[in-house]
Protein backbone atom coordinates (compact mmCIF):
# COMPACT_ATOMS: atom_id res chain seq x y z
CA UNK A 1 0.00 0.00 0.00
CA UNK A 2 1.18 3.38 -1.09
CA UNK A 3 1.41 6.34 1.06
CA UNK A 4 -1.32 8.35 -0.73
CA UNK A 5 -3.45 5.47 -0.30
CA UNK A 6 -2.68 4.70 3.64
CA UNK A 7 -3.48 8.53 4.10
CA UNK A 8 -6.71 8.99 1.51
CA UNK A 9 -9.89 10.34 2.80
CA UNK A 10 -8.15 10.43 6.84
CA UNK A 11 -10.24 12.05 9.05
CA UNK A 12 -8.24 11.82 12.33
CA UNK A 13 -11.37 13.88 14.02
CA UNK A 14 -13.87 10.72 13.11
CA UNK A 15 -13.96 7.89 15.26
CA UNK A 16 -14.79 5.48 12.62
CA UNK A 17 -11.38 5.90 11.62
CA UNK A 18 -10.05 4.09 14.29
CA UNK A 19 -12.83 1.82 14.04
CA UNK A 20 -12.25 0.87 10.52
CA UNK A 21 -8.98 1.13 10.37
CA UNK A 22 -6.81 -2.67 11.49
CA UNK A 23 -3.42 -0.42 11.83
CA UNK A 24 -3.63 2.82 13.07
CA UNK A 25 0.10 2.61 13.81
CA UNK A 26 0.74 2.29 10.49
CA UNK A 27 -1.12 5.44 9.51
CA UNK A 28 0.64 7.36 12.07
CA UNK A 29 4.26 6.26 11.21
CA UNK A 30 3.36 7.23 7.41
CA UNK A 31 2.49 10.63 9.26
CA UNK A 32 5.88 11.06 10.82
CA UNK A 33 7.84 9.90 7.73
CA UNK A 34 5.61 12.31 5.09
CA UNK A 35 3.55 14.88 7.11
CA UNK A 36 4.91 15.44 10.63
CA UNK A 37 3.07 18.35 11.18
CA UNK A 38 -0.03 17.77 8.86
CA UNK A 39 -3.32 19.58 8.72
CA UNK A 40 -6.78 17.57 9.00
CA UNK A 41 -9.20 19.87 6.48
CA UNK A 42 -12.35 20.24 8.59
CA UNK A 43 -15.18 17.90 7.78
CA UNK A 44 -18.98 17.18 8.54
CA UNK A 45 -19.12 21.45 10.22
CA UNK A 46 -15.86 20.59 12.60
CA UNK A 47 -13.26 23.18 11.80
CA UNK A 48 -9.95 21.83 10.77
CA UNK A 49 -6.69 21.31 13.02
CA UNK A 50 -2.93 20.61 12.70
CA UNK A 51 -1.74 17.32 13.88
CA UNK A 52 1.71 16.93 14.74
CA UNK A 53 2.83 13.15 15.09
CA UNK A 54 6.76 13.53 15.52
CA UNK A 55 8.43 12.99 19.05
CA UNK A 56 10.45 16.55 19.36
CA UNK A 57 7.45 18.77 17.47
CA UNK A 58 5.22 17.16 20.09
CA UNK A 59 7.14 17.96 22.86
CA UNK A 60 8.69 21.09 21.84
CA UNK A 61 4.51 22.21 21.73
CA UNK A 62 3.78 21.21 25.00
CA UNK A 63 6.74 22.81 26.79
CA UNK A 64 5.59 25.94 25.16
CA UNK A 65 2.74 27.08 27.20
CA UNK A 66 3.02 30.41 26.11
CA UNK A 67 2.16 29.83 22.20
CA UNK A 68 0.23 26.57 22.41
CA UNK A 69 -1.65 26.78 25.83
CA UNK A 70 -3.79 23.28 27.09
CA UNK A 71 -6.09 26.16 28.90
CA UNK A 72 -8.40 25.62 25.92
CA UNK A 73 -9.01 21.87 26.53
CA UNK A 74 -7.32 18.57 26.36
CA UNK A 75 -10.36 16.81 24.24
CA UNK A 76 -10.28 17.15 21.11
CA UNK A 77 -14.33 16.85 20.54
CA UNK A 78 -14.56 20.10 22.80
CA UNK A 79 -11.31 21.68 21.16
CA UNK A 80 -13.68 21.79 17.74
CA UNK A 81 -16.59 22.60 19.58
CA UNK A 82 -15.21 26.07 21.07
CA UNK A 83 -13.15 24.83 23.80
CA UNK A 84 -13.54 23.71 27.57
CA UNK A 85 -15.78 26.29 29.50
CA UNK A 86 -13.61 25.07 32.47
CA UNK A 87 -10.44 26.14 31.02
CA UNK A 88 -7.99 28.01 33.75
CA UNK A 89 -9.79 26.17 36.46
CA UNK A 90 -9.00 22.54 36.71
CA UNK A 91 -5.86 20.96 36.29
CA UNK A 92 -5.92 19.53 33.52
CA UNK A 93 -6.45 22.50 31.40
CA UNK A 94 -3.73 24.97 33.46
CA UNK A 95 -0.53 26.64 32.51
CA UNK A 96 1.84 28.02 34.44
CA UNK A 97 1.40 29.58 38.14
CA UNK A 98 -2.21 28.62 38.14
CA UNK A 99 -1.74 25.00 37.31
CA UNK A 100 0.96 24.76 39.77
CA UNK A 101 -1.30 25.81 42.61
CA UNK A 102 -4.16 23.42 41.76
CA UNK A 103 -1.10 20.89 41.52
CA UNK A 104 -0.18 21.79 45.26
CA UNK A 105 -3.29 22.13 46.76
CA UNK A 106 -4.44 18.56 45.41
CA UNK A 107 -0.73 16.95 46.44
CA UNK A 108 -1.54 17.83 50.34
CA UNK A 109 -3.96 14.91 49.92
CA UNK A 110 -1.46 12.43 48.66
CA UNK A 111 0.27 11.77 52.19
CA UNK A 112 1.96 8.58 52.55
CA UNK A 113 -1.15 7.80 54.91
CA UNK A 114 -3.55 8.90 52.90
CA UNK A 115 -2.09 6.86 50.07
CA UNK A 116 -1.62 3.48 52.05
CA UNK A 117 -5.25 3.22 53.00
CA UNK A 118 -6.26 3.66 49.53
CA UNK A 119 -3.79 1.66 48.07
CA UNK A 120 -5.54 -1.24 50.67
CA UNK A 121 -9.00 -0.55 49.22
CA UNK A 122 -7.66 -0.08 45.31
CA UNK A 123 -6.31 -4.19 46.04
CA UNK A 124 -9.11 -5.35 47.76
CA UNK A 125 -11.67 -3.82 44.82
CA UNK A 126 -9.48 -4.88 41.82
CA UNK A 127 -9.39 -8.61 43.54
CA UNK A 128 -12.70 -8.45 44.14
CA UNK A 129 -13.83 -7.18 40.81
CA UNK A 130 -11.18 -9.49 38.23
CA UNK A 131 -12.38 -13.13 40.64
CA UNK A 132 -16.10 -11.85 39.64
CA UNK A 133 -14.71 -11.75 35.88
CA UNK A 134 -13.14 -14.75 36.42
CA UNK A 135 -15.63 -16.70 38.03
CA UNK A 136 -17.77 -15.97 34.69
CA UNK A 137 -15.14 -17.25 32.62
CA UNK A 138 -15.61 -14.50 29.51
CA UNK A 139 -15.82 -10.66 29.76
CA UNK A 140 -15.23 -7.25 27.89
CA UNK A 141 -12.94 -6.56 30.64
CA UNK A 142 -12.19 -2.85 29.44
CA UNK A 143 -15.98 -2.39 29.66
CA UNK A 144 -16.85 -4.63 33.03
CA UNK A 145 -13.43 -4.65 34.70
CA UNK A 146 -11.01 -1.71 34.40
CA UNK A 147 -13.95 1.16 33.75
CA UNK A 148 -14.54 -0.21 37.57
CA UNK A 149 -11.38 -0.37 38.98
CA UNK A 150 -10.45 3.36 37.49
CA UNK A 151 -13.35 4.90 38.48
CA UNK A 152 -13.33 3.19 41.92
CA UNK A 153 -9.69 4.66 42.41
CA UNK A 154 -10.61 7.82 41.25
CA UNK A 155 -14.02 7.86 44.14
CA UNK A 156 -11.50 6.49 46.80
CA UNK A 157 -8.80 9.21 45.97
CA UNK A 158 -11.83 12.38 46.51
CA UNK A 159 -13.56 10.08 49.25
CA UNK A 160 -16.98 10.15 46.99
CA UNK A 161 -19.95 7.70 48.26
CA UNK A 162 -19.48 4.19 47.58
CA UNK A 163 -23.29 4.38 46.80
CA UNK A 164 -23.02 7.56 44.16
CA UNK A 165 -20.40 5.34 42.06
CA UNK A 166 -22.07 3.75 39.63
CA UNK A 167 -24.15 6.52 38.69
CA UNK A 168 -21.37 9.24 38.40
CA UNK A 169 -19.40 5.73 36.35
CA UNK A 170 -22.36 5.91 33.98
CA UNK A 171 -22.65 9.99 33.52
CA UNK A 172 -18.94 9.97 33.03
CA UNK A 173 -19.32 7.35 30.20
CA UNK A 174 -22.42 9.56 28.79
CA UNK A 175 -20.61 12.78 28.71
CA UNK A 176 -17.11 11.78 27.17
CA UNK A 177 -17.27 8.45 24.71
CA UNK A 178 -21.09 6.71 25.11
CA UNK A 179 -21.15 3.58 22.97
CA UNK A 180 -25.38 4.23 23.49
CA UNK A 181 -27.54 3.51 20.35
CA UNK A 182 -28.85 7.12 19.69
CA UNK A 183 -26.67 9.11 21.51
CA UNK A 184 -26.53 12.87 20.65
CA UNK A 185 -24.29 15.11 22.13
CA UNK A 186 -27.37 16.95 23.35
CA UNK A 187 -27.20 13.71 26.04
CA UNK A 188 -23.68 14.39 26.40
CA UNK A 189 -23.89 17.87 27.45
CA UNK A 190 -26.77 17.17 29.99
CA UNK A 191 -24.49 14.20 31.53
CA UNK A 192 -22.04 16.94 31.97
CA UNK A 193 -24.19 19.36 33.07
CA UNK A 194 -25.03 16.80 36.14
CA UNK A 195 -21.39 15.71 36.71
CA UNK A 196 -20.78 19.08 37.71
CA UNK A 197 -24.09 20.03 39.70
CA UNK A 198 -23.10 16.87 41.51
CA UNK A 199 -19.64 18.06 42.35
CA UNK A 200 -20.52 21.68 43.08
CA UNK A 201 -22.67 19.98 45.91
CA UNK A 202 -19.77 18.00 47.40
CA UNK A 203 -17.61 21.13 46.92
CA UNK A 204 -19.45 23.07 49.36
CA UNK A 205 -20.33 20.14 51.81
CA UNK A 206 -16.75 19.66 52.24
CA UNK A 207 -15.87 23.18 52.51
CA UNK A 208 -17.59 23.23 55.45
CA UNK A 209 -16.96 19.54 56.96
CA UNK A 210 -13.50 19.05 54.89
CA UNK A 211 -11.81 15.78 55.30
CA UNK A 212 -8.09 15.13 54.28
CA UNK A 213 -8.68 13.73 50.60
CA UNK A 214 -8.92 16.19 47.52
CA UNK A 215 -11.73 18.02 47.26
CA UNK A 216 -11.46 19.24 50.50
CA UNK A 217 -7.62 20.24 50.28
CA UNK A 218 -8.47 22.16 46.95
CA UNK A 219 -12.05 23.70 48.91
CA UNK A 220 -10.12 25.39 51.66
CA UNK A 221 -6.54 26.45 49.89
CA UNK A 222 -6.61 29.73 48.53
CA UNK A 223 -5.07 31.49 45.66
CA UNK A 224 -1.55 34.02 46.51
CA UNK A 225 -2.09 35.97 43.37
CA UNK A 226 -5.91 36.08 43.51
CA UNK A 227 -6.69 35.91 47.44
CA UNK A 228 -9.92 33.77 46.65
CA UNK A 229 -10.37 30.51 47.07
CA UNK A 230 -8.20 28.16 44.64
CA UNK A 231 -11.40 25.92 43.90
CA UNK A 232 -14.75 27.71 43.33
CA UNK A 233 -18.20 25.57 43.26
CA UNK A 234 -17.89 25.40 39.24
CA UNK A 235 -14.23 24.76 39.08
CA UNK A 236 -14.42 20.46 38.95
CA UNK A 237 -12.18 17.81 40.31
CA UNK A 238 -12.62 16.25 37.06
CA UNK A 239 -12.45 15.95 33.38
CA UNK A 240 -15.60 16.86 32.47
CA UNK A 241 -16.61 20.32 31.12
CA UNK A 242 -20.28 21.85 30.45
CA UNK A 243 -21.97 24.60 28.30
CA UNK A 244 -23.44 25.38 31.32
CA UNK A 245 -20.80 26.26 33.84
CA UNK A 246 -20.27 29.78 33.64
CA UNK A 247 -16.97 32.00 35.01
CA UNK A 248 -16.14 31.56 38.92
CA UNK A 249 -15.48 34.20 41.38
CA UNK A 250 -11.79 33.07 40.86
CA UNK A 251 -11.48 33.03 37.49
Amino acid sequence: MTSTDLLAGLDLADPQTYQDNDDMAAVWRELRRTDPVHWQPGSAGRPGFWVLSGYHDAVGMCRDTRRFSIARGNILATLLAGGDSAGGRMVAVTDGQRHKELRGAILKSFSNRALALVAERITAFTDAVVAEVAERGESDFAGEAAARISMNTISDLLDLPPSDRARLLALNKRAVSSDEPGHTEMDARLARSEIVMYFADLVEQRRARPGEDAISMLASTRSRARGCPAMTSYSMPTGCSSPARRPAACP
